[in-house]
């Protein structure tokens, strides 16, 4: 018995068409910004979204949100995040949203919701509020 197999030449499909599923993308994620802020005004921190040390496609993301905890552990803010370009984003603690923080240890937590995986990232990051 012989079989002998061609390639079908109309298939809409490419041959690493399911390749991308092979390591599923979840998203790393870093937190830059100050350490110290002074109760009533204004910080921004960085968020760096990565996969395999390259940038995450701000196209592949669903959500980048932060929560802002005060010394207490109760929620003071939320708000989305800021795209800045592809893996980059900004969160800006407001002045109104520092006003309600006391001097004390304060927790920024990022969530990073991707399109690709069903897996959210979650990163946190500490920083102490100062009277002004």
């Amino acid at each position: 018995m012989t079989l002998t197999l061609a390639r079908f030449e109309d298939f809409p499909d490419t041959a690493d068409k399911w390749s991308r599923f092979g390591a599923p993308m979840i998203a790393a994620a870093e937190v830059d910004g100050p350490g110290q802020v002074k109760i009533g005004e204004e910080a921004t921190y960085d968020v760096y979204i990565t996969f395999e040390g390259e940038p995450y496609l701000n196209a592949d993301l669903d959500n980048v949100s932060f929560l802002l905890f005060d010394a207490k552990g109760v929620l003071a803010a939320s708000a989305a995040a800021t795209a800045v370009e592809d893996g980059h984003f900004t969160v800006v603690l407001t002045k109104e949203m520092t006003t309600k923080l006391e001097a004390g240890s304060n927790k920024l937590v990022v969530a990073v919701v991707s399109k690709t995986v069903s897996v959210p990232t979650f990163v946190t990051y500490e920083f102490v509020t100062v009277a002004p």
